[in-house]
């Protein structure tokens, strides 16, 4: 491999699942010509070295490829310029004895962090606000400051503790990305480009009817849930922000209708939740009795905040319902209401345009995006597409595939102008290493070349944390 490849280390890449996102999703990106044009995969983390090995040994990695058991071990490796982390927020101990078993993801990049090193941390960023927040601390080095700031990111009043306003200690630099890459998906980006375009006029309301074709019709219950007695500090407001349908796929939604739409003007989102079949036996329990707390229907809505595109008071209202849809019916509804046209979007899989939702080698996209021209009163299919390299690569890794190149050809700017500026100055420079904390703050990442980082994550885990409190006063009213 050449020296200007990125060195990977790939945390949570399982030794015995038939299948796991770092599996799907990760591995075959990084393995394939394309990845290996850039990236070089030189270290596996797991909660053993045993279990690295294990892991190194199932998917065929050369031997070259170190294997560490203890997060922070691998963050002293100099060699490393890219932490991957895929373990989660429930896996306990997922890579190091000392672990949280609440916060994977946030526990095992942390050390990454300290270190200097860039990291992509699966989506979710921790399974709370306040870890995400700490998480971000890591870049300004002031991890102690964080947990006093969780007020001013999610904290607050109902009324101003929606997503609008991104703040968090230590801006998170360049060298982060975060696993929201539905807002990299092909139909996103093309439904996006018509709005930008004008090609429709502005929007003046926006409305998605979501099912979660993955989540099952009965209801479920949280490993830890708060009782109707407690507080809203204490329980799912500012606890945990992540549930089985709340923190997973609605989030995912959540974030590719706000990459289009823009963000909630704040105080403006209202939620409302349900559990469906309160009197049926939770599954997963142990008590067949045990009354489900996971909500499994969420109703949101709110004023776009003035996003260029939206016009003033426009609405964005969304209905997500755990289960499948009427039968025949798609699983994903979206429709996007404008003056001149009304854009709408069906996927009949579900709302998965992050990763399930797009047909597999052989078979007919069902993913449609269609246009009524009210000029013309005709209703207009509109083509979308993957890219020739993404068609070569597994369904759930073209989206993360996106990912890893849009931050490979960042690095591999800030490598040139890293280059540039020794050649300069004879050897001598300031400048941080690519990999540095510091990094990629004076050079600008192009709109079109953009993904998200630990800042995007936060946001929508703000967004999660209002919901949920919203939720918590609901069911103590």
């Amino acid at each position: 491999m050449a020296a200007g490849h990125i060195k990977v280390a790939l945390v949570g890449l399982s030794p015995t699942a038939k299948t796991s996102w770092a599996q799907d999703a990760h591995l075959p990106y990084l393995l394939s010509p394309l990845g290996r044009a850039r990236y070089e995969l030189v270290a596996l983390c797991n909660p053993t070295v045993a279990s690295a090995e294990a892991a190194r040994a199932r998917h065929s990695l050369p031997d070259t490829v170190k294997t560490y058991g203890d997060p922070s071990q691998l963050a002293a490796d100099r060699a490393v310029d890219l932490v991957v982390c895929c373990t989660g927020v429930a896996a306990a101990a997922d890579c190091g004895d000392e672990q949280d078993p609440d916060d994977g993801n946030a526990k095992t990049a942390a050390p990454a962090l300290r270190a200097g090193k860039a990291v992509y941390v699966e989506w979710p960023v921790a399974e709370s606000l306040a870890a995400a927040v700490q998480l971000a601390a890591e870049y300004a080095g002031d991890g102690a400051s964080s947990a006093g700031s969780v007020s001013s990111v999610g904290g607050g009043s109902v009324a101003g503790s929606d997503c609008s306003s991104p703040s968090f200690p230590g801006a998170a630099s360049n060298n982060s990305i975060v696993g929201l890459q539905g807002r990299l998906s092909p139909v996103v980006r093309k439904v996006k480009d018509m709005l930008d375009s004008g090609r429709v006029g502005r929007v003046l309301s926006s409305e998605v009817r979501a099912f979660g074709t993955l989540h099952p019709r009965e209801p479920t219950r949280t490993r830890t849930a708060p009782s109707s007695s407690s507080s809203s500090s204490s329980s799912r407001g500012e606890g945990r922000a992540v549930g089985d349908v709340v923190g997973s796929s609605l989030a995912h939604t959540l974030d590719y209708v706000h990459e289009v739409l823009g963000e909630f003007e704040a105080g403006t989102m209202r939620c409302r939740m349900q559990v469906q079949r309160p009197s049926v036996g939770a599954r997963g329990g142990d008590d067949d009795d045990e009354v489900p707390d996971v909500p499994d229907l969420v109703v949101l809505h709110g004023q776009l905040a003035g996003f260029h595109n939206a016009a003033p008071d426009a609405t964005l209202s969304v209905t997500y319902r755990a289960g499948p849809p009427f039968k025949g019916q798609p699983g994903l509804t979206w429709t996007i209401n404008c003056e001149r046209g009304e854009i709408m979007i069906t996927s009949p899989s579900g709302p998965y345009l992050h990763s399930d939702s797009y047909a597999g080698d052989g078979e007919s996209e069902q993913v449609t995006i269609r246009v009524h021209d009210f000029l013309n009163d005709q209703v207009i299919n509109v083509h979308w597409d993957w890219e020739d390299w993404q068609l070569a690569l597994p369904v759930r890794a073209r989206n993360v595939a996106h990912l890893y190149e849009r931050f490979g050809r960042w690095w591999e700017k800030m490598r040139r102008r890293e280059d540039a500026v020794l050649k300069s100055t004879n050897g001598f420079s300031s400048v941080v290493g690519v990999g540095g904390v510091g990094n990629g703050q004076a050079l600008r990442v192009a709109e079109d070349d953009d993904w998200p980082r630990i800042q995007d994550g936060i946001v929508r885990l703000r967004q999660l944390d209002a919901m949920l409190r919203q939720y918590n006063s609901q069911r103590l009213d």
